[in-house]
């Protein structure tokens, strides 16, 4: 499993450190509303050394992009293995305790337009992937319609970061404690495992008494 501490902000190099303040921020704020001049200012460094190392504001969403999804496909490298659904659970809870990659994934889609797209369309791949490989590792059911799968199960995680104010309300604990954290990773793989619905030849035997044949 993910074992590494995923962002070790000490031990980054100046580019890294840079990208960690972008997503912090664009978490946060959006990416309309986070300037280079500020991803600097939070990095410690200066705006001209931003744009020397991502050469505009898109260089650096796009090498944020990228180290999102770079997490993200770590996180789940074990289920493409043919692993168990579980051996996830550490790897999120990382993502979501001490990353704002999650934050920064919601906020980019919610806010849309190209940037947001570009990322979505990237995310949805990898499900797609994902599903792809666990299918061909046995672990999978197979599906007629992989594409509608994959924008599920992409739901199934975003619904509930987009959804996190009103579940903490709710749970009494923000989504990335972890306890919290680990209620979620467990109650998905409870019912992407067994399933909700039962199947009516499932039933058990009913125990009524049968009515007089009289």
């Amino acid at each position: 499993m993910c074992s590494a501490t995923l962002r070790s902000t000490e031990n980054e190099n100046t580019p890294q450190r840079i990208i960690t303040a972008a997503c912090e921020l664009i978490a946060e704020r959006g990416i309309p509303h986070t300037s280079v001049r500020e991803v600097a200012r939070k990095a410690g460094v200066s705006a001209p050394l931003v744009i020397h190392h991502f050469g505009s504001k898109a260089g650096l969403i796009e090498a944020c992009d990228r180290r999102v999804a770079d997490a993200l496909d770590t996180v789940f490298a074990p289920m493409r293995a043919g692993e168990p659904l579980t051996s996830i659970e550490g790897g999120w809870l990382e993502l979501l305790g001490s990353t704002p990659y999650l934050g920064y994934v919601t906020r980019s889609i919610r806010d849309g337009g190209a940037l947001g797209d570009r990322l979505f369309d990237e995310l949805f791949a990898m499900s797609l992937d994902t599903d792809s490989q666990m299918c061909a590792a046995g672990v999978a059911r197979p599906t007629d319609d992989p594409e509608m799968r994959a924008l599920l199960l992409m739901a199934l995680d975003m619904g509930m970061l987009v959804l996190a104010d009103h579940a903490q309300r709710v749970l009494g604990a923000p989504l990335d404690s972890p306890e919290m954290g680990g209620r979620w990773v467990r109650a998905v793989v409870d019912l992407m495992s067994t399933g909700w619905l039962i199947q009516p030849d499932q039933l058990p035997p009913s125990t009524e008494p049968e009515g007089d044949p009289s």
